[in-house]
């Protein structure tokens, strides 16, 4: 009867599992990381989507002849952000329990922008712009719509 010798059989399988364990652990980490960061991207740019979004409606829900900067930025903030906003100047602040979102809005009436005799409060512009700071850099989104 012949018996074989299997000495280090079992150290070549711990120096495979090892290698393996060294090529996988680190892809896997790797793409966790990858997940959180596009997931942290993601919230933070839906965020400044609804709050432009929110803006343009705020804006539309004001009667034409009163739309302007300040009245679009009071209505945003009595109504939706009550706690969460604060207004200076033409832009306003809105702090979520993630991240800081600056808002500017612009008001533009059709009548002060054209030359010929154009009545106005008839057609208004409307620029919702929302800044937010993820990874260091600044992003931005703008919505523009038109009132009549």
């Amino acid at each position: 009867m012949k018996i074989r010798n299997n000495k280090g059989y079992v150290m070549t399988d711990i120096s495979i599992s090892i290698i393996i364990l060294l090529i996988l652990v680190p892809t896997i980490m790797g793409l966790v990381y990858n997940i959180g960061v596009t997931k942290r991207a993601t919230e933070a740019k839906a965020e400044a989507i609804n709050i432009a979004t929110n803006t343009i409606e705020a804006a539309k829900g004001i009667d034409i002849a009163n739309i302007n900067v300040n009245s679009v930025l009071e209505n945003i903030k009595n109504n939706i952000y009550k706690e969460k906003m604060t207004i200076s100047e033409n832009n306003g602040v809105i702090n979520t329990n993630k991240s800081s979102y600056k808002v500017s809005v612009d008001v533009i009436d059709y009548a002060d922008s054209h030359t010929e005799d154009v009545q106005p409060n008839i057609v208004k512009t409307i620029t919702a712009k929302v800044e937010y700071r993820l990874s260091g850099k600044t992003q931005e989104i703008t919505l523009k719509t038109v009132v009549k």
